[in-house]
Parts: C-alpha cells; structure tokens; sequence
C-alpha cells in the first residue's frame, strides 16, 4: 500500500490511482475476512465482519432459568433492581431442602466481572452452595443439580 499526501489527492489523476488502489486493496482483504463497502464519497472502506449472537437475550435465558428452576421446587429470588446493590453480587438466589444455588447467568461471549467471579468463589467455599455461570450451552449442569 502506497501513502497518499492530502496535496497528492488534489491532483483528479492522483486521487484517480489512490481510488483504483484502495478499491484494489479493499477487494484483497475481502477475500480474507474482510467486507469491501462503499460509501457516498469514499472509494471503499473495509469493515471486519461481526458474528452476531442469535440466541436468547440474557433476560430471556434468566426467565427460563427461573421457570425451570421453580418447576423443580426451588424458591427462586432475583434483584429487579440490581444497580442499586453491591456490584458483583450474583443474579440468582434459589433455595430447595438445605441447598442453595447461586447462579450468575450468561449468553453469548458475555463473561462474568471479576467482582461477580469474587463472590461466586465466595459462596463456593460455603458448605451446601453451588455457585456456577450458567450459559445455555451449560444448561445441563442446571439439570444435575435439579435431580
């Protein structure tokens, strides 16, 4: 890739063979990952693909975390409000018999904070606790721990 001065561009040649080279490059990277697009004014642009999450919202998944988990008896608590509390404290408090989950859901490649992953080891180490990060694609751990 040649640099182009801004005083080259002013020259309609010039701008001419940058144009033609960025449109080059452009369908280069295409084939390597990258989209050629173009725009009002602009030769090309390259802009990287993004795989987009299509599943649940994590809303959604919670929902369903909590309807399972009370069809299997479990008292199930979770802070509407959770801004307003401790930061890191986890999403789910559920209570069955002498056990208690603490579940702090997921989705996507969203990843717990480390102030939420401190207070799931915390509960861990508390005897009768199950603290875990349940993804969907997890889902059974949530299934063995309901048996």
């Amino acid at each position: 890739m040649s640099s182009w001065k801004l005083s080259d561009l002013v020259n309609p040649k010039m701008r001419a063979q940058a144009a033609a080279q960025l449109n080059s490059e452009s369908a280069q990277g295409a084939q390597g990952g990258l989209e050629a697009q173009k725009g009002p004014g602009i030769p090309a642009v390259l802009k990287a693909r993004k795989r987009r999450y299509t599943g649940p919202s994590e809303a959604e998944f919670m929902a369903s975390v909590v309807e399972y988990l009370e069809l299997h008896g479990f008292l199930v608590w979770h802070d509407n409000y959770s801004r307003r509390n401790i930061s890191g404290l986890p999403d789910l408090l559920c209570l069955r018999g002498h056990m208690l989950l603490v579940i702090e859901t997921k989705v996507g490649k969203n990843k717990p904070t480390p102030e939420q992953i401190t207070w799931l080891e915390a509960f861990q180490r508390v005897h009768g606790i199950y603290a875990l990060v349940l993804y969907p694609e997890n889902w059974g751990e949530l299934e063995v721990l309901c048996r």
